[in-house]
C-alpha cells in the first residue's frame, strides 16, 4: 500500500504533500493530483513541483497535468496493474532532505 502524506511546516504559509513511492503508479498520480488541485483551491494557494524553487497557478497545473487528472480510473488501474507487473522496487525517497522543515 502506498500512502499520501499531508503535513504543515515551520513556515505557517507552506503546506507539504508527498508520496511515498517514485514514480508513482498512474492511478496515484491521478489521486495526488486532484488531492492538490483541491487543497491548493481550497487554500487560494499556489504550488511547487521543485521544492519550492518555482510555484505555479492552479489553473497552470490543472493545465500540466490535465490527461491524468480527468483519465478514467478503471483505465489508469489497469494500466498500473501492468506496469507493476514488470517495474522493481525501488528505495523510498529521502523525504527528509527537502528543504522544508516538516513539523
Amino acid at each position: 500500500m502506498q500512502h499520501i502524506f499531508i503535513h504543515e511546516t515551520h513556515n505557517k504559509n507552506v503546506v507539504v504533500v508527498y508520496s511515498e513511492f517514485t514514480p508513482e503508479l498512474p492511478f496515484n498520480q491521478k489521486a495526488f493530483y486532484n488531492l492538490v488541485a483541491h487543497l491548493a483551491e481550497e487554500l487560494d494557494g499556489v504550488i511547487s513541483e521543485d521544492d519550492q524553487t518555482s510555484w505555479i497557478s492552479l489553473t497552470n497545473f490543472q493545465r500540466k497535468h490535465h490527461e491524468i487528472m480527468s483519465a478514467n480510473f478503471n483505465e489508469l488501474l489497469t494500466e498500473s496493474i501492468e506496469i507493476g507487473k514488470i517495474t522493481d522496487p525501488v528505495d523510498e525517497p529521502d523525504f527528509d532532505k527537502l528543504s522544508y522543515d516538516i513539523l
